[in-house]
């Protein structure tokens, strides 16, 4: 699972910002964060989505939204909300992690991510497509925490079929998981 120096540059920007300048023991806080793996370091990023790209989404934070990935998951990427509309019909919505958010296309985090193509789950071992920065932090849609995704919201009756004449809705989210 390790990834290359080049990758993990890209993610400097979502840590938090130190405004001292050395330790206590004379390392320059440059040096210490050169000398991070952020492949590990994921519990200390304080990174939030900017209001302008809030504005840029459709709201659905006060929707109740839940994961569908198992309890052993670290990186939750998938979620469901289901809401009563009236007696026979109900609001579906899927909303899937928005990862392009965060890799930039043609970065050298693109082109590992694409050279692994998934991640890959063993028995004892997750070998991860991202670095955990990624997946189990910022673009892992963790319970009670604000997070980008990409949705699609339809209507359906209580018989399985679609609401005639309601077209499916498709785009970029903000949602807060509940659970």
């Amino acid at each position: 699972g390790e990834f290359p120096s080049g990758v993990m540059e890209d993610l400097k920007r979502f840590l938090p910002e130190d405004d001292d300048d050395d330790d206590d023991d004379g390392t320059s806080k440059k040096e210490e964060n050169d000398n991070i793996d952020l492949g590990v370091y994921t519990s200390d990023t304080t990174w939030q989505i900017p209001e302008d790209e809030i504005h840029k989404r459709k709201d659905l934070r006060k929707t109740r939204i839940f994961s569908i990935d198992p309890t052993t998951a670290k990186d939750l990427d998938d979620a469901l909300h289901i809401t009563r509309i009236n007696k026979d019909t109900y609001e579906i919505g899927v909303h899937i992690a928005d990862v392009s958010y965060f890799v930039k296309r043609g970065t050298e985090l693109d082109r590992e991510a694409s050279t692994r193509c998934t991640s890959v789950y063993l028995v004892q071992r997750v070998i991860p497509m991202l670095p955990p920065l990624l997946c189990e932090q910022l673009c892992s849609l963790n319970p009670g925490v604000d997070r980008l995704a990409f949705s699609v919201i339809w209507k359906m009756k209580s018989d399985g079929t679609m609401v005639k004449g309601d077209r499916p809705w498709y785009g970029r989210t903000v949602i807060r998981t509940c659970c």
